[in-house]
């Protein structure tokens, strides 16, 4: 999920209103259906590649804390890698944000059309909700209509209730049996059902542009606590749906149909809508962050419809490529989080760089070997993000004799990097 809001330069936010804001940055509707989606690859063995991943997020958080507490709000991660790496650096992560997330748009489209789906039924009435939110998000953003930072928290503090009413319902319906056998299809599942759970790490990027609105005192246990929050929520909801429903009964809608297990069928109504909800809010959070980046980038600017009109046709095109497939969702997560790899394993390695000797380096050392080892489960996966890297390089090396022949500044043609990069997030 995206950052609710970029906060002032000075501290303005006390500890809870902080932790707030970090768990609303990373909790979204996908908390609904990935660990579903990691359960049917892996078994019960997924939760193994939670843990770990969950784990991962307390380096990798700490780490853009640090960043953007000793730079105290200047710039995003595009700019912290461009400061660690040169300003080519920064583009290349900017373009893999701006080209490389409208995928995961439209996978968040389907996880609450699977919701509808699964109360109405039709065969395609989750593409429908997802292209139809696309369009509606492009709509509110061309509008300038966003979501505030309390309207985030709110629908933030809506799902966790959801979650907390799910699993403490769920705690009498438990069946050991549903755990066994622990890796039915082998340990090497744990290998795509972790990538699947790459979407849990994004989100904590959030942390460099809310790291300097926190007193400094504050901040390492701000982070903490907001990455306790996270883990005990995903932690609890899996542990929920496998103990209760079990593997060969996940759905597309797994939290609506443990709600139907446990409480009753005028439950998965109430789930269904709010489900929608939350989807269409994460979605706009996301479209708003792209619409930033896409304001700094020239040619994007020039584009009829203005520079969410390249990630809204992505997102649109890449629901349509995936229409016939099995299973669309994850196919799009895939790309989406191969994109999003070299993003953050830049990012962190920038903060290996530029953060003076300390606990924040030794977290961003830890958070580059951590999230370097997330390239080998992303294998065919990244031949996105290469496709990405490639085709901007390739742009700028074309572009650039246009440029000179006609005395244009060298810095036109740059992608996401103008004067100043926005503060975006994942």
């Amino acid at each position: 999920m995206t950052a609710p809001s970029s906060p002032p330069t000075r501290p303005s936010l006390g500890p809870v209103r902080g932790t707030a804001l970090y768990v609303a940055a990373v909790l979204g509707p996908g908390i609904l259906t990935l660990p579903a989606l990691a359960a049917q690859k892996a078994g019960p063995t997924f939760l193994l590649a939670l843990v770990a991943l969950l784990a991962l997020s307390a380096p990798l958080a700490l780490t853009f804390a640090a960043l953007g507490g000793r730079f105290r709000g200047e710039g995003g991660l595009a700019q912290h890698v461009a400061r660690a790496f040169g300003a080519r650096s920064g583009r290349l992560v900017a373009a893999l944000f701006y080209l490389g997330v409208p995928p995961g748009v439209a996978a968040l489209g389907l996880f609450g059309g699977d919701y509808l789906q699964s109360v109405v039924g039709g065969a395609h009435t989750g593409l429908v909700v997802a292209a139809s939110f696309i369009v509606a998000t492009w709509s509110l953003n061309r509008a300038g209509l966003r979501a505030s930072a309390t309207v985030q928290v709110a629908l933030t503090a809506v799902l966790l209730l959801v979650v907390l009413v799910a699993v403490v319902v769920a705690v009498p319906h438990l069946d050991s049996g549903n755990f066994t056998p622990v890796a039915p299809h082998g340990w090497a599942a744990l290998v795509p059902a972790s990538f699947l759970l790459v979407w849990v790490l994004t989100g904590w990027e959030a942390s460099a542009n809310l790291a300097h609105a926190l007193p400094p005192a504050s901040l390492s246990r701000v982070v903490t606590s907001a990455v306790l929050i996270v883990a005990a929520a995903f932690l609890g909801l899996s542990i929920a749906m496998i103990g209760v429903l079990g593997v060969d009964d996940l759905g597309d809608a797994p939290v609506a149909d443990l709600l139907a297990e446990t409480v009753g069928p005028a439950a998965v109504v109430i789930g269904v809508g709010l489900a929608l909800v939350l989807t269409l809010g994460n979605m706009n959070a996301y479209v708003a962050s792209l619409a930033a980046l896409g304001a700094t980038i020239p040619r994007a600017r020039a584009v009829v419809g203005g520079p969410l009109t390249v990630p809204s046709l992505i997102a649109l095109g890449s629901l349509l490529v995936t229409a016939g497939h099995d299973n669309p969702e994850t196919l799009l997560v895939g790309v989406t989080a191969a994109s999003q790899v070299p993003v953050l394993l830049l990012a962190v390695a920038a903060g290996a760089r530029l953060l003076p000797r300390g606990s924040g380096r030794r977290s961003a050392v830890a958070a580059t070997v951590a999230t370097s080892l997330l390239l080998v489960p992303a294998g065919a996966y990244l031949l996105a993000p290469a496709s990405i890297l490639a085709g901007v390089l390739l742009w700028e090396r074309v572009s650039a004799p246009a440029r000179s022949s006609t005395g244009g500044p060298k810095r036109t043609a740059q992608v996401g990097l103008a004067e100043e990069t926005p503060t975006w997030r994942c």
